[in-house]
């Protein structure tokens, strides 16, 4: 991909034939080089897989009981609840625990157990997306950023000291992880047993087949930063989104999505299983076209054949030259989803005679060996009558979705408190992905909750 947070795939300089410069990034997201790329992706595929769902389903549903916590809090305090902060929070701390397990990062998380935290670093994550657009140009901003003391940013730019004291703290909590697995290799076997209990990306990267120089303090600490930073965002957002967009068309959702949320929840604070939530047809409708609705992805993903000619259609496509495309324009594609603009969950239903067709050009975060790592799917073909395309999701930020969605939607009863979609969810600027206008106050809605024994969905 290009545009990352911290650097680009084609330097400024990139010549006229799409030459590509040597690899700079020390992560699997941006790195150009395929051979390398696969190699990194390989060694975390498995840490964000549905595999992993044993160990985070548990972490996912704590964090919702300290978010619903919050969301109460916050409506009886303030009267309404704003959700960017709030989901952004929740999916930082999942991922972030998860990733970081037992590496004792410097109180750089647990944003849902202090709410100053959590602006602080929504403000971070904001900072961090205006600057998306210059670093792509400028990529030897951020390579020089991370050598100035954090203190002079914190009092000249704060918004790039906290990413660079991030950054920092990703570096030593990385650092510090190796120098006790080595300590601890020279114990007795028990007591590497007893480590081993800590799984985190860092474990995960050293336990790979990796060559050494993949394995230095340097990436382990990008890894981790990279996964918390994009990790937490995406899923944030596709959440607030998804809730504005069940309020803004309450009357044709809610009856359908409050039946299904009351057969798996009958009580409000039951804890569902994630493989229960996944068998909900209009609940995973309302995932699936909010990802296509979002759209979340504005930046153009340039890939290149090295060694190869690409043809398409009358053009000839020279090896080396970059080729990209805007995953935006076939997710709102009107030949493809009727009324594109619209949010329709019932487009994702198999008696959808195009039912087919949408999920052949479903394709919210890119396809193939390059796509998000965070939000795999799964591709699956049945032979009935005719050829049926069936889509699912195989990753801990599919897992978000459902869960949190889920437990929201069934304890709380939302409603529209402060909420301009052209000010506050339109994607009105392009940092790499869409950020809503520079005047939108958040995503205010009101959250209240549901009594026990309560079925309905109100709006």
């Amino acid at each position: 991909m290009t545009g990352t947070p911290l650097g680009s795939e084609f330097s400024a300089g990139t010549s006229s034939a799409g030459r590509l410069k040597p690899d700079t990034l020390l992560t699997a997201f941006g790195t150009v080089n395929h051979r390398l790329h696969h190699q990194r992706r390989a060694a975390i595929g498995t840490f964000f897989s549905k595999r992993a769902m044993t160990d985070v389903e548990p972490l996912i549903h704590a964090n919702v009981k300290t978010l619903c916590d919050t969301i109460r809090r916050q409506q009886e305090r303030d009267g309404h609840v704003e959700l960017r902060v709030n989901f952004l929070a929740m999916t930082t701390d999942t991922i972030a625990n998860h990733s970081l397990n037992g590496s004792n990062p410097q109180n750089t998380i647990s944003l849902l157990e202090n709410e100053e935290r959590a602006a602080e670093w929504k403000r971070t994550i904001a900072a961090l997306a205006m600057l998306t657009p210059i670093v792509k140009q400028a990529t030897w901003l951020i390579p020089v950023a991370l050598k100035v003391p954090v203190a002079i940013w914190m009092m000249t730019i704060p918004s790039l000291g906290r990413i660079v004291r991030l950054n920092r703290d990703m570096h030593r909590s990385a650092q510090s992880y190796i120098d006790q697995t080595i300590h601890d290799s020279k114990k007795t076997e028990s007591t590497i047993e007893s480590i081993a209990e800590y799984h985190n990306i860092f474990r995960t990267i050293l336990q790979s087949s990796l060559p050494p120089q993949e394995k230095t303090p340097e990436r382990l600490g990008q890894e981790g930063f990279v996964s918390i930073a994009a990790g937490g965002e995406t899923c944030g957002r596709m959440l607030t989104n998804a809730i504005y967009y069940i309020i803004a068309n309450k009357d044709r959702v809610m009856p359908s999505l409050a039946h299904e949320l009351a057969a798996v929840m009958p009580n409000p604070d039951v804890q569902p299983e994630l493989q229960a939530l996944e068998q909900l047809p209009y609940l995973t409708g309302v995932i699936r076209e909010t990802l296509r609705l979002s759209a979340i992805l504005t930046s153009r993903l340039p890939l290149v054949a090295p060694d190869r000619t690409l043809r398409y259609k009358d053009s000839v496509i020279p090896p080396g030259h970059p080729v990209s495309m805007s995953l935006r324009d076939i997710l709102h594609d009107p030949s493809i989803f009727r009324d594109p603009l619209a949010f329709r969950p019932e487009r994702w239903l198999r008696s959808n005679p195009d039912y087919e067709l949408v999920n052949r050009f479903y394709v919210p975060f890119s396809r193939g060996t390059r796509m998000c790592i965070g939000i795999n799917h799964r591709f699956s073909w049945e032979k009935k009558a005719d050829i049926v395309f069936s889509l699912g999701g195989d990753s801990i930020a599919y897992a978000q979705l459902y869960i949190v969605l889920a437990c929201v939607l069934r304890r709380f009863e939302v409603s529209d408190f402060d909420v301009v979609y052209e000010r506050d969810i339109k994607a009105a600027r392009d940092c790499f992905i869409g950020e809503p206008s520079l005047e939108s106050l958040g995503v205010r809605v009101k959250m209240e909750p549901v009594l026990a024994g309560q079925t309905r969905l109100a709006g």
